[in-house]
């Protein structure tokens, strides 16, 4: 079984061969976000735009798990907001989903480091 941590990764700066710059964000944002608007978020309103990193990226693990004709899971680009609905307030949800040959672990809404505002309302 392989263990994955999804972690947080802010943009990169690089340069192509033509010397202009060109900046690269973590694809699991790309899902939801274009480039610019993840550039004007991360200028304009940087704790808004931690929050939604942290939420792509680092609320939950994956644990990739054998299995046999399997659709395969991608890590870098797995999408978490389809998955949202299950997550707990005080305790980590566990699911498998053998099909797909991975196991989610929700963190827990109250252990997040970062809340989205669907993470502020009472049940």
């Amino acid at each position: 079984m392989l263990y994955i941590q999804a972690t947080a990764q802010t943009s990169v700066i690089g340069s192509s061969s033509s010397g202009k710059l060109t900046s690269y964000f973590d694809p699991r944002l790309l899902n939801h976000y274009t480039e610019a608007e993840l550039s004007e978020l991360q200028a304009a309103y940087p704790d808004k735009y931690q929050t939604a990193l942290y939420y792509y990226t680092g609320s939950y693990m994956l644990e990739l798990t054998d299995c046999n004709n399997c659709v395969p899971v991608n890590p870098s680009t797995f999408d978490i907001a389809p998955y949202e609905h299950l997550r707990k307030k005080s305790e980590r949800a566990v699911h498998d989903f053998e099909k797909h040959g991975f196991r989610l672990i929700l963190l827990a809404t109250d252990e997040l480091a970062h809340k989205l505002p669907i993470h502020l309302i009472e049940p």
